[in-house]
């Protein structure tokens, strides 16, 4: 198997454990609290550590070899898991030890996800797109496994054996990781070109800052973040929009929800080679294009077969990022790629919970339809905004 079968693997295992112990550990916080502001909870709890941790998380990803931070960090996921399912199995499991154990495992998927973008941004930007298609493509197909699975595990085994098997998944993600490392490939960084050197903090602030500055730097990561939001109001809101506005059933919500993986795995099997026959600038006009259009169509949708296509589309158009990641991080120095990613990260996770409090707000049928009427508003002025741009550099004005 050649370095991007090892992964794809990685990828597929890594999404896979952690669909089946969000999926669990969701539906155990909030059997165990009494409450639904339980999963709530949970989830701001694993918002946390993109907030405080990744500037920390970035600057390790920089200063030592990446590779050996992801083969630990899936060793300390495996054992993690491996501990709560004996607590599972012994009846030790409370309130505060899930809420522990899901910032424990947020804490290191965001050193998984900052390790390997340290990574791909040392690729050249034709295989930095490959991959981050490949990650798309094996993370989504892992994601809609675990979840398929997670439901269908649970009714005929219970918690304890999906915990097991989310532990088990990471396993073969750490064994898959050194066999990635084992092909000498440009996978395997050497230490010394990452370390940053004997920079003030001042010194590093003002790289980061002249990073920023470069407009393929900063546009990508303006949309990559724009994305992400409209991906997490979108998927805050999609309940009790299908069940408030649709009045459809909890098998509906989750094929709507499943069709977003559907866009996802489609479009990043495509990304790579549209950009090569078309250009990037005109694929991420058509996702953006495509993303304002699925919006529009969501909040006017009267049917499960419109908010289907809707959020299918959304998972298309959200593809834009793979191209924006790969083209901003090949214009950042190798030295500050973790740290430009962990700011990035940071930013994220405060929009998140922004997110979070703001959907607290709507309930009602005309509030709901709003909010996805103001995001295709919003994503529209975005494309207006990508095509002055592109204009601009076509035209040298």
């Amino acid at each position: 198997m050649c370095s991007s079968g090892f992964y794809a693997a990685v990828m597929f295992f890594s999404r896979l454990g952690a669909g089946l112990f969000f999926f669990i550990n969701t539906w155990v916080v909030t059997d165990l609290s009494g409450s639904p502001s339980g999963s709530a909870i949970s989830l701001l709890v694993a918002v946390v550590p993109s907030i405080f941790f990744s500037m920390i998380l970035g600057s390790f990803a920089d200063r030592f070899r990446p590779v050996k931070i992801l083969i630990y960090t899936e060793f300390f996921r495996f054992l993690t898991l491996f501990l709560y399912a004996g607590a599972f199995v012994f009846g030790g499991v409370s309130e505060f030890y899930a809420y522990l154990v899901s910032f424990l495992m947020a804490c290191l998927a965001e050193t998984q996800l900052i390790s390997w973008r340290v990574i791909i941004g040392n690729l050249p930007v034709v295989r930095g797109l490959a991959i981050n298609s490949l990650s798309v493509i094996c993370g989504q197909s892992g994601v809609v496994v675990g979840a398929m699975g997670g439901g269908v595990l649970y009714f005929y085994f219970g918690s304890a054996v999906i915990v097991f098997l989310a532990s088990f998944a990471f396993l073969i993600t750490m064994v898959f990781t050194r066999l990635l490392v084992s092909t000498e490939d440009i996978f395997s960084i050497r230490p010394a070109k990452l370390i940053l050197g004997q920079g003030t903090l001042v010194s590093t602030a003002k790289l980061m800052f002249s990073a920023f500055r470069s407009p393929v730097v900063l546009g990508g990561y303006a949309l990559v973040l724009v994305n992400t939001n409209v991906l997490y109001l979108s998927n805050a809101l999609l309940a009790p929009f299908v069940q408030n506005v649709l009045g459809l059933s909890a098998k509906a919500y989750g094929l709507i929800d499943s069709a977003y993986s559907v866009g996802a795995i489609i479009g990043g099997l495509l990304m790579s080679r549209l950009v090569s026959r078309y250009g990037a600038g005109k694929i991420i006009v058509f996702n953006v294009l495509c993303l304002a259009l699925s919006l529009s169509g969501f909040s006017r949708a009267e049917s499960f077969y419109e908010v289907f296509f809707s959020f299918f589309g959304v998972g298309i158009g959200c593809q834009s990022s793979i191209i924006c990641l790969a083209r901003a991080q090949s214009a950042i120095s190798p030295d500050l790629q973790g740290k430009v990613f962990g700011l990035f990260n940071t930013i994220t996770g405060c929009f998140g919970v922004l997110t979070f409090f703001m959907c607290t707000q709507f309930s009602s049928v005309e509030e709901l339809r709003r909010v996805f009427e103001v995001l295709a508003v919003f994503v529209v002025i975005t494309l207006a905004i990508i095509v002055v741009f592109l204009m601009a550099k076509f035209y040298r004005l």
